[in-house]
């Protein structure tokens, strides 16, 4: 949106000759509430407007964020601008608590020393101090380059109260201040008696503009009443005279509630006299909230004597320098009403001796750590060798497992042979014995 909102300032600046301020610099220009302080009541409106001082020189283009408590204020509505192109209709939150707003005038632009942004209209939620802010905003000259002048942005300071009583003015001597936390729920409240008085009709409940009854309840001017719960409580009071009055209201704000559970970390873990800690902590509370937190260290010894006193720290905190020995950090969280919690921490600062004995443990343990893995290595290479072996012999075992099937084979083949030859021998040797012998001739052949 912001490159949008440039953009527009551009073209806007381009469509007719550059416009400068008479020294050929952009002035600067200023974003400021009117009225910027007041005094308003409680559930009552008022209106604030956002004024534009150009400078003397001529802008097309404003952006700007207002920021209010959500708490304490509450958008009604946006009223009439100057601006007439807007790159997003102007928008509010009363939940984050944020205006946007993001426009454009066409050239000439506007040359103003009190211009109108926008005007807005608020609601007092309660009571207290509401301040206005602005953030993230721009005002681009009409240069045809889009030149930021802003140079100033204001605040608003505005302080809500309730309204004057329209029956009998109420104080309260256990809850004086109607701004400030306390923790007790038993309260009594006091008021004057109106001319011709004769008896009153309350109501104590969580609403401020909760009107009594007509009907008698109390003659007397004080009462103690106790709250059921924390928050805000707001007595309600009528005077009746010829008539009932009008309706006077005070507000006692209650927190009886300690802040939320949490635990301290300490580093590093080890701790020397050489080296210094750094405590954090965090934790809530509700309803009153946070106030602050503090630190105390004492010795775990015997004497649990304190090495400091409780002092008021944020997180996270350095710890002093210590002596070798046992402590414990005490953290005390504080909530608004003074309810407190505290919580402990143990933690051991070993002397310069230990920690170069520790040193030494250290390299020690590394080195032996080192040996083990060598050891490791080596014994897992040997194995690696005897496998390779192993594998080698398996391989020629197998080739002669083969080799003698192949002369098994053969020697089965040489028998088959013999026996073949045998069996011819005997053949020949029937078939002569079977020929019938041969006759001589005269000459004795």
């Amino acid at each position: 949106m912001k490159s949008i909102v440039t953009a527009l300032a551009i073209i806007m600046g381009l469509s007719l000759f550059p416009l400068q301020s008479p020294s050929g610099k952009a002035a600067g220009a200023s974003l400021t509430f009117s009225p910027n302080q007041g005094e308003f009541f409680a559930e009552n409106t008022f209106d604030v407007s956002l004024v534009i001082n150009t400078g003397g020189s001529a802008v097309n283009a404003i952006e700007a964020t207002i920021k209010f408590p959500p708490d304490k204020l509450q958008v009604v509505q946006l009223l009439k601008s100057i601006i007439e192109i807007w790159v997003a209709q102007p928008s509010f939150s009363n939940t984050e608590g944020t205006i946007n707003l993001q426009g454009g005038i066409p050239n000439p632009g506007l040359n103003t020393s009190a211009g109108t942004v926008i005007s807005i209209t608020f609601r007092a939620k309660g009571t207290g101090v509401a301040n206005l802010s602005i953030a993230q905003a721009k005002v681009l000259a009409n240069d045809g380059n889009g030149t930021n002048i802003l140079s100033s942005s204001g605040q608003g300071n505005y302080s809500l109260s309730l309204a004057p009583p329209a029956g009998p003015v109420i104080s309260s001597s256990s809850h004086p201040d109607q701004e400030r936390w306390y923790n007790s729920n038993d309260i009594t409240f006091i008021w004057t008696a109106p001319e011709n008085a004769s008896g009153y009709s309350y109501v104590f409940d969580n609403n401020p503009n909760t009107i009594p009854d007509g009907e008698t309840e109390i003659t007397e001017t004080s009462i103690n009443l106790k709250a059921p719960h924390d928050g805000l409580w707001y007595f309600s009071l009528r005077a009746k005279g010829s008539l009932w009055g009008g309706t006077s209201h005070f507000v006692t704000r209650i927190d009886t509630t300690v802040p939320a559970e949490f635990e301290p970390q300490i580093s590093p873990k080890f701790l020397t006299e050489a080296n210094r800690a750094i405590a954090t902590f965090q934790t809530t509370d509700s309803p009153s909230g946070l106030d602050h937190y503090e630190v105390k260290i004492i010795s775990s010894d015997a004497s649990g004597s304190s090495v400091t006193a409780f002092t008021e720290a944020t997180s996270p905190y350095l710890l002093p320098e210590l002596s070798s020995g046992q402590y414990k950090l005490i953290v005390r969280a504080v909530d608004r009403a003074g309810n407190y919690r505290e919580v402990e921490k143990s933690f051991i600062v070993a002397g310069a001796g230990f920690a170069i004995f520790t040193n030494q443990f250290l390299v020690g343990a590394i080195a032996l750590l080192a040996t083990v893995m060598l050891t490791l290595l080596l014994l897992w290479l040997r194995r690696r060798h005897q496998a390779a072996l192993f594998g080698r012999l398996r391989s020629d075992l197998k080739d002669i497992k083969t080799l003698m099937q192949q002369k098994r084979q053969e020697l089965r083949q040489l028998l088959r042979l013999e026996q073949e030859s045998e069996a011819t021998l005997e053949q020949l040797e029937e078939s002569a014995d079977d020929q019938p012998p041969l006759e001589q001739d005269s000459n004795g052949r």
